[in-house]
């Protein structure tokens, strides 16, 4: 994994927000990166009947989120964070990802749009197109994480031959190392297995003996990978909490990350849709809607995003 040096904090100019400058602030400390706040102020629509001038109303909008911004980054200074304030116009999630394209972002920190506990609506049209689109790391910090973070949880897919999820599973272990490492929390990692075609042999009335041995086998395998990619991520698993189970992973992420308190989740997001650089799988999506606590989205190595420079 890359160091984390450049941080692209997302700001909403017209909302306290203490509780994601405070996370922030002690991840950039212990990293030692530089903070970029940003505040996306739309597009700019001037109605025929305004006699302002267009630049006008545009240095006034930039004035506004300017000084919010200033105020911003004033806390996080103060805290020993080296800063820097930007305000971009667009559509936000294509204006923070043009800013994540043109100055190279190791990651995106923004406050979910929902409201706390509200579980359904927690992830808004914006997160979900960041965590769809944008080619590095988003982390979205649920409102009102006041006590900082204590647990974090990796949740990888690991399968048998398929190396492309085992890199990313890698990676993400990686993640969630680095950030217990600067973070002080305890690091979780869950992992589950199934076995291909079980629901069609129980119909067609498969012997016992023979779904027992292919269950043995299957954990046997999983396990060894789920060995090997702690080995590779530099994990030592008596250090670690393993969460290794025979289930559906849409279920039993969310069971484990609500049960155990889990303060971050860290994801892969690597579901193909057909659209080149539109990346989000169906257990992802799933399981956004079903926990209640900040995530950290992974996008695989080489991914590429579909948002252009030159995009309206």
């Amino acid at each position: 994994m890359n160091d984390i040096k450049r941080i692209l904090l997302v700001l909403d100019s017209e909302k306290q927000q203490q509780f994601l400058l405070d996370q922030v602030a002690a991840l950039a400390r212990g990293a030692d990166a530089q903070v970029t706040l940003l505040a996306t102020a739309g597009e700019l629509q001037v109605p025929l009947t305004v006699a302002m001038e267009a630049i006008e109303l545009e240095e006034l909008v930039t004035k506004h989120h300017t000084e919010q911004l200033e105020s911003a980054a004033a806390i996080l200074e103060k805290a020993g964070v080296r800063t820097a304030i930007k305000v971009a116009y667009g559509k936000p999630f294509m204006a923070i990802i043009r800013e994540v394209i043109q100055n190279g972002f190791d990651i995106v920190v923004k406050a979910a749009e929902g409201q706390e506990g509200a579980r359904r609506i927690l992830f808004g049209g914006t997160d979900m197109q960041l965590l769809r689109m944008c080619p590095c790391p988003v982390w979205i910090v649920k409102p009102g994480s006041t006590d900082g973070i204590r647990s974090i949880m990796t949740a990888v897919d690991l399968v048998p031959h398929d190396e492309e999820k085992n890199r990313l599973a890698t990676k993400i272990l990686h993640w969630g190392g680095r950030l217990a490492a600067l973070t002080g929390a305890k690091l979780h990692v869950l992992h589950a297995w199934q076995i291909y075609g079980e629901a069609t042999m129980r119909r067609r009335m498969a012997p016992v003996a023979v779904l027992d041995k292919l269950a043995q086998d299957e954990q046997r395998r999983h396990r060894q990978l789920l060995e090997e990619a702690l080995a590779k991520a530099g994990l030592d698993e008596k250090t670690v909490e393993i969460h290794f189970h025979k289930d559906d992973a849409r279920e039993l992420i969310p069971a484990v990350a609500n049960k155990s308190q889990i303060d971050l989740l860290l994801m892969g997001t690597i579901g193909r849709t057909g659209i080149p650089g539109f990346f989000i799988g169906n257990t992802a999506e799933s399981v956004l809607h079903a926990v209640n606590c900040s995530i950290l989205a992974i996008k695989p190595d080489g991914f590429v995003s579909p948002v252009k420079l030159d995009d309206d």
